[in-house]
């Protein structure tokens, strides 16, 4: 399956990243099945919560590679239902002349 993530949630783009590489800090929108009690949600230090009415996305900056496998290994460690996991990279700020 070339082209395809190995994990349906990941995007293609992140399998190209070396082993071991870290990442700039950027904003990511985790999203899971179910919607969060505020309670479970603060397992998710500096992460917001964005209820839908059938998922929850969990949004906020990701310092690094091992901190956004942290992240992951929470959702699957609470048994949460992992759906997505996007980028959203600001727009690079205009140079002044």
């Amino acid at each position: 399956m070339a082209g395809e993530a190995a994990h349906p949630g990941l995007t293609a783009e992140w399998e190209h990243h070396p082993k071991g590489a870290t990442l700039e800090p950027t904003t990511y929108r985790i999203t899971v099945r179910g919607r969060l009690t505020e309670r479970l949600g603060s397992a998710f230090e500096g992460l917001d919560l964005e209820p839908g009415t059938e998922h929850t996305a969990l949004v906020g900056e990701i310092r690094d590679q091992s901190h956004l496998y942290g992240v992951l290994d929470l959702v699957r460690g609470l048994g949460l239902e992992l759906v997505s996991v996007e980028t959203s990279r600001a727009a690079p700020e205009p140079c002044e002349n």
